[in-house]
C-alpha cells in the first residue's frame, strides 16, 4: 500500500492525515475536509477515500521505500499486542542495540534489501563482534518474521531472509556447580539480600522470575509442598531499576506451574525467614511496604527484590569471593545435574524443572546422562565374567 489516510478531528472539523514514505523517511500531510465533526462522519469517510485515491496517483514514492532499520521497529510495534511483554522487551533491545544500527549506517531501504545484505550482517556479527551462532539465529528469527510480514502486506515480493545461509547452532551445555561449590556459595551469600533466591534456585532449579514470584501462600507447611504459581519479570536496565511486573499463570496445563516436595532443610530455612520478616514488620511499623507482603523474596522494609538486583549482585559476589563464574540461571543447571547424578530419572527431572517436554531436558543434560552410562558400564564390567581376548 503506497499511501495511508486516517480521519482526525481538529478544531471541530474533520481532517484527513496522509502518510507515505519518501527516500526512506516517513512523510505526513494534513488535508482539511471543511466538514464539521457533528453529523458528517459518513461524508468525511467518503472524502477520505477520494483524497486517498487522489494522492495515491500523485505520490510515486512507494511505502516500501522505508529504510529497513525503521521498518523493523515499525513491525515490532505492529506485533507488540500479540506477544508477551517480556518478549517484546527482548526483541526491542535486540533490534535497537544490535540489528538496526548496522543497517541504519548503510541506509538500505526495504525494497533494496537483498539476501547478501543480511548474510553480510551475520558474518560481521560472527567474525567482527564475536557473537555466538545462537545469537545470530535469534537475529535471523526476528528479521525473517518482519520480512514475512512485508511479503504478506505486499510491500515486497519475496523474503530475502529465506536465501541466507545460517550458522550451525552450538549444542548447549549448561555450567553448573558441584556440591562443594554450592556449599561455599551458600556460605558467602549468607546474610545478603540474594541468599533466599540462591538457596531456592539451587534446591529446586527455579528460574529467577519464579523465585522472585514465590509467595508464602505457595508454601504448604502442613502437606510439606512448595508450588510455583506465578513469576516476576522486569523491564529496564541496572540494579533495582525498571518496571517490575507480577504475573500469575492461568492455564492449568502450563508445565511451569508445578508443586514439589518441601525439602526439610528448606522448610527450616523458610520458617526462620518468616520469623525474621514478621520481626521486620513490627520494627518498621507503618513504614513497612505492604504491597508485596505475601512475597518471600523481600527486603527488610518489605520491598520486592528486583530480578536485576539478584542477577547482577550474584556475579559481583562470585567475583569478590573468587568463585568460579556462572550465571544465576546456572543454579538451575546445578540442581538438575546433581539430581541426575543421584540417579533421578530424566522424566522426573523434567517435571522438577517444569520443562514442557522431556526432549528439552534430554538435549540440555545429555552429557550428564552419558556419564551415568559410563558408570553403568564400569559396574557391568565388574560383575560380568572375563572375556578371553586371545
Amino acid at each position: 500500500m503506497d499511501v495511508t489516510a486516517t480521519l482526525q478531528e481538529k478544531r471541530g472539523k474533520f481532517h484527513i492525515v496522509l502518510y507515505w514514505y519518501q527516500n526512506g523517511e516517513r512523510q505526513r500531510k494534513w488535508v482539511s475536509t471543511g466538514l464539521p465533526v457533528k453529523g458528517n462522519k459518513r461524508k468525511a469517510e467518503q472524502e477520505r477515500q477520494r483524497v486517498l485515491k487522489e494522492y495515491q496517483d500523485k505520490i510515486t514514492e512507494s511505502y516500501s521505500d522505508i529504510y529497513f532499520d525503521k521498518f523493523l521497529l515499525e513491525w515490532l510495534e505492529i506485533v507488540k499486542g500479540s506477544i508477551a511483554e517480556t518478549t517484546y522487551s527482548e526483541y526491542k533491545r535486540m533490534l535497537t542495540n544490535c540489528v538496526c544500527p548496522y543497517f541504519a549506517a548503510r541506509k538500505i531501504t526495504l525494497t533494496e534489501l537483498k539476501a547478501y545484505h543480511i548474510q553480510s550482517f551475520y558474518t560481521h556479527k560472527l567474525s567482527h563482534d564475536g557473537v555466538k551462532a545462537t545469537t545470530v539465529l535469534r537475529y535471523h528469527a526476528n528479521i525473517r518474521k518482519a520480512l514475512q510480514y512485508a511479503v504478506k502486506t505486499e510491500m515486497i515480493i519475496k523474503n530475502p531472509a529465506d536465501s541466507v545461509e545460517l550458522p550451525k547452532k552450538e549444542k548447549f551445555v549448561g555450567s553448573y556447580y558441584s556440591e562443594l561449590e554450592l556449599a561455599r556459595l551458600f556460605k558467602v551469600v549468607k546474610g545478603t539480600q540474594i541468599e533466599t533466591p540462591v538457596i531456592l534456585a539451587a534446591y529446586y532449579g527455579f528460574r529467577l522470575g519464579e523465585v522472585i514470584g514465590l509467595k508464602w501462600s505457595d508454601i504448604d507447611f502442613l502437606d510439606k509442598t512448595i508450588s510455583v504459581t506465578g513469576t516476576v519479570t522486569q523491564r529496564g536496565e541496572g540494579i533495582g531499576n525498571g518496571k517490575i511486573k507480577v504475573r500469575d499463570w492461568q492455564a492449568k496445563n502450563n508445565s511451569s506451574l508445578r508443586t514439589l516436595p518441601l525439602v526439610p532443610v528448606v522448610e527450616d530455612y523458610l520458617n526462620s525467614l518468616k520469623d525474621t520478616q514478621d520481626q521486620n514488620k513490627k520494627m518498621f511499623g507503618q513504614e513497612y511496604q505492604t504491597v508485596y507482603e505475601n512475597f518471600i523474596c523481600v527486603r527488610a522494609g518489605g520491598e520486592l527484590i528486583p530480578p536485576s538486583y539478584v542477577s547482577e549482585n550474584f556475579s559481583r559476589i562470585l567475583k569478590k569471593h573468587d568463585l568460579r563464574k556462572i550465571r544465576f540461571h546456572d543454579l538451575r543447571h546445578s540442581c538438575a545435574t546433581l539430581l541426575l547424578g543421584q540417579g533421578v530419572s530424566m522424566k522426573d527431572v523434567q517435571v522438577w524443572l517444569g520443562h514442557k517436554d522431556m526432549a528439552t531436558t534430554a538435549n540440555i543434560y545429555a552429557h550428564v546422562e552419558y556419564k551415568s552410562k559410563l558408570a553403568a558400564a564400569e559396574k557391568l564390567q565388574a560383575v560380568m565374567p572375563k572375556v578371553d581376548a586371545g
